[in-house]
C-alpha cells in the first residue's frame, strides 16, 4: 500500500508513519515547511512539504497513493475561533477535494472524541451519540465535529472516505507534549498537587494507530469508529499516574466548575499581561462533561482490540523522562 499521512511529524501521525514503514508500506509523510520533524527524521519515507491551507501542495501530496490517513488538524486549547475553522475545517475540504482528483481509493479521517460528544450518566456515548458540545467555548471541539460534515459530505457524493475517533492518547513520541502529555510531565515534575474532578478516556498510542489501519482495510464507507481505552476519572488517573511514575498521586480534588471560574481569571489576567494560560475556559468546560465512550462498534467491526491502558502509561513516563522533560 502507498499511503499518505498527512500531519506526519505529530503524536499520532508520527507513530502512524512509524507503524507503516514496520508493516513494509510506502509511506510520503505529509509536513509544513515550518514544522519541527524531529518526531519522522531519519525515517524510512518520502517527505513532502504540504499544508492544508494550500491546495496546490495537496494536489501534489495526494497524487499516486491509493490511501490517505488524514491525521492534520490545529490542535490546541488556546487560540480564536478563524484559525480552527481555517484550518479543520476548510482544511479537510480541500484535502478532500485534491484526493478525489488525484483518484485516491480511500481516505481515513482522523476526528476526535470530542466530536462524538460527551455521556449521559446511564450510559457511555457511542458513534450514534448526538453531538452535545455546542455550548462549550472550545474552537477546536466545535471544528473537529464540522469537520467531519465534510467527510459526510463527500461521501454523499459517492467518494470513499472513513472516521476514526480516538480518545486521549498516550505513549511516545508526544514531543510537544499534548494536553495529556502536559498532565503527565507536571506529574513528573511535582507540579500536579490537585486535580479537578473529571472523566476522561485514555488510549495507547499504538492502538490508536492500529485502529486507522484496521479502518482503512475493514472500516465502512461513511462510518465513523471510536478508537478507545480506559474510561478513567480523576481519582482512577491519579492512581495510574502514581503507578507508572512511583510519585504519590495528587491528593486535592476540587469540582470542575471551579475549573471554569479559575480559567476565567487566568485568561482575563493572560490578556492584559500577553501570555498563554495552562488552561482556557474551553478545556475547563470539558473537564466537567463526561467524556466515557464505548468503541464495541470498533472491536466487532474491524477487529480493534484496545490493550491495558497501564502499559501506555508506563512508556509515556519513562519517553518524557529519557526526553528530558521530567527528572
Amino acid at each position: 500500500m502507498r499511503a499518505l499521512v498527512t500531519g506526519a511529524t505529530g503524536f499520532v501521525g508520527s507513530n502512524l508513519v512509524r507503524h507503516l514503514i514496520a508493516e513494509e508500506h510506502e509511506v510520503r509523510a505529509m509536513a509544513r515547511a515550518s514544522s519541527d520533524q524531529r518526531a519522522i527524521e531519519g525515517l524510512d519515507c518520502e517527505i513532502t512539504p504540504g499544508d492544508l491551507g494550500d491546495r496546490d501542495s495537496l494536489d501534489a501530496a495526494c497524487r499516486g497513493v491509493e490511501i490517505v490517513f488524514n491525521v492534520a488538524a490545529l490542535y490546541d486549547l488556546h487560540g480564536d475561533w478563524s484559525p480552527f475553522y481555517e484550518t479543520n475545517v476548510l482544511g479537510t475540504r480541500r484535502l478532500l477535494a485534491a484526493a478525489y482528483e488525484a483518484g485516491v481509493r480511500r481516505v481515513v479521517h482522523t476526528s476526535s472524541g470530542v466530536a462524538v460528544g460527551s455521556a449521559p450518566r446511564d450510559r457511555l456515548a457511542n458513534e450514534e451519540s448526538i453531538w452535545d458540545l455546542g455550548e462549550v467555548p472550545s474552537p477546536y471541539s466545535t471544528t473537529k465535529f464540522l469537520a467531519e460534515v465534510e467527510v459526510l459530505k463527500a461521501v454523499a457524493a459517492g467518494f470513499d472516505a472513513v472516521i476514526v475517533n480516538p480518545a486521549a492518547p498516550i505513549g511516545e513520541w508526544d514531543w510537544k507534549p499534548t494536553a495529556t502529555g502536559q498532565i503527565i510531565v507536571r506529574h513528573l515534575k511535582g507540579q500536579l498537587v490537585a486535580m479537578p474532578e473529571c472523566f476522561g478516556n485514555f488510549v495507547d498510542v499504538r492502538d490508536v494507530v492500529s485502529g486507522h489501519l484496521l479502518a482503512a482495510q475493514h472500516g465502512r464507507k461513511g462510518e465513523r469508529y471510536l478508537l478507545t481505552g480506559a474510561n478513567l476519572d480523576a481519582a482512577a488517573l491519579g492512581r495510574e499516574l502514581s503507578r507508572a511514575s512511583g510519585r504519590s498521586a495528587p491528593r486535592a480534588r476540587f469540582p470542575g466548575a471551579f475549573a471554569v471560574a479559575g480559567a476565567v481569571l487566568l485568561q482575563g489576567g493572560a490578556r492584559v499581561a500577553r501570555r498563554r494560560t495552562p488552561v482556557t475556559i474551553g478545556s475547563a468546560a470539558l473537564l466537567g462533561k463526561r467524556m466515557f465512550f464505548d468503541c464495541s462498534k470498533a472491536v466487532s467491526e474491524l477487529g480493534y482490540a484496545p490493550s491495558p491502558i497501564q502499559s501506555a502509561f508506563s512508556r509515556a513516563v519513562v519517553w518524557y523522562r529519557a526526553g528530558g522533560y521530567a527528572p
